[in-house]
């Protein structure tokens, strides 16, 4: 299933293009920035930790893997966000949550969540 069709701006990933840590013009990128937000600002709406992995991020966008994972991955070399490993029964997955530095404080006050979520309708 292909990507959803939407046009929408995204605060979050204008602060990495002018910082200099990412060219302009990927949707894929706002569409996994914006899924981000979405999640971590929910969670900590109902008082719980602002985290998400990849897996997540995978069924609500239908990215594939070879795109979504690269991507994060560039995300957190920028510092906005931190990719820790933890255990999960046989196999170690990777949990996405937001670092305390100012370049990604900021990215995370950019964050928003959607009256309606364009990705899950």
């Amino acid at each position: 299933m292909p990507l959803p069709r939407f046009n929408f701006e995204s605060a979050a990933e204008d602060l990495l293009v002018d910082n200099g840590l990412v060219g302009r013009g990927s949707r894929h990128r706002r569409v996994c920035i914006e899924c981000i937000g979405c999640r971590w600002l929910t969670k900590e709406q109902n008082g719980e930790e602002p985290i998400v992995w990849g897996y997540e991020i995978l069924k609500c966008t239908n990215m594939e893997t070879g795109t979504l994972y690269p991507m994060l991955g560039k995300l957190a070399e920028a510092g906005v966000i931190a990719a820790e490993h933890e255990e999960y029964g046989r196999r170690p997955r990777t949990v996405y949550r937001p670092v305390d530095t100012e370049l990604g404080m900021e990215f995370k006050d950019r964050l928003y969540i959607p009256k309606q979520c364009p990705l899950e309708i």
